[in-house]
């Protein structure tokens, strides 16, 4: 091996001094988002839909459909809650084909994860996804397709932010407020109940009265209308920059593993790198030569 290295003209011996050195870059790469992935998901709680606090959560549960028409995956024309898909042509240069992507797509259609406690939207914008099917074919001769899907009643495990909404947040409560205090000053009827001293005026106090009576009022009608309407769920990117956003059919116990085993494959293989360039440098040098 010695003999073969220091045999290489210079020209090649870079290239493989260069070859290393990616290797190490690689291995130091893999082992960072290895090591931080898997710190990430062990570090945030399991949660169940109705009881999750507002932020970076974990959820487990089953994929299900939103009321409505569902995606078709391009390849197979399988109806599915998500897919990826990518098209490639194969290029001909003499002796020499290969092949580039003429057409890719993911679908961004929401859908749902369900836990025996309740229902959240996924919006999938954004999010590493591990499905739980792939399918490849050809288009022709010259063009080949590949496929990955989520399916109705894929059990689901995600990270991501969660949020809950209700209907009765489509207006904040001052402008809630603002406007049934205009209503109010329109009816000259509901003004005189704040009228206390009966001089046909609103003076500031009796109009702080009135502003706490609307404020009353809009914060009553809103709990009836949460009621009647509900809250609902929603779990997309973390704003934060710091967590992933995964959405996966492997279950978590799978995933821990793939990301243990990612940083362990990185840790060696930085080091093994390390080690070769250590030897290369102590046989020849890359930028002189012998």
């Amino acid at each position: 091996m010695r003999e073969a290295i220091l045999n290489l003209s210079l020209a090649d011996y870079r290239w493989l001094f260069a070859a290393v050195l990616l290797a190490l870059a690689v291995g130091l790469v893999l082992l960072w988002t290895g090591w931080r992935r898997l710190r990430l998901i062990e570090d945030v709680p399991r949660s169940k839909i109705r009881s999750a606090a507002q932020g970076v959560v974990e959820l487990h549960g089953t994929a299900r459909a939103l009321p409505g028409p569902v995606p078709v995956a391009p390849g197979t024309q399988i109806p599915c809650l998500w897919y990826r898909y990518r098209l490639e042509e194969r290029v001909r240069h003499g002796q020499h084909d290969r092949w580039r992507t003429i057409h890719s797509g993911t679908s961004d259609d929401l859908f749902l994860i369900e836990d025996e406690t309740g229902r959240c939207i996924i919006d999938p914008d954004d999010a590493e996804v591990i499905p739980s099917a792939s399918d490849s074919g050809w288009s022709g001769t010259d063009r080949r397709w590949y496929e990955e899907r989520i399916h109705e009643g894929d059990t689901l495990y995600a990270l991501g932010e969660f949020q809950t909404h209700s209907a009765v947040e489509q207006q904040t409560l001052s402008q809630e407020l603002r406007a049934l205090l205009a209503d109010w000053k329109r009816n000259p009827q509901k003004m005189r109940e704040f009228d206390a001293n009966g001089d046909g005026r609103i003076d500031l106090e009796e109009w702080e009265a009135a502003r706490k009576a609307a404020q009353e009022q809009v914060l009553l009608e809103r709990a009836e209308r949460s009621k009647s309407e509900g809250a609902y769920h929603v779990l997309r990117r973390p704003r934060d920059g710091r967590h992933p956003y995964l959405l996966s059919t492997e279950p978590e116990e799978r995933l821990t593993r793939r990301y243990r085993l990612q940083s362990t494959g990185g840790l060696a293989l930085f080091l093994l790198s390390l080690v070769a360039l250590g030897v290369l440098w102590s046989l020849r040098n890359p930028l002189t030569g012998p």
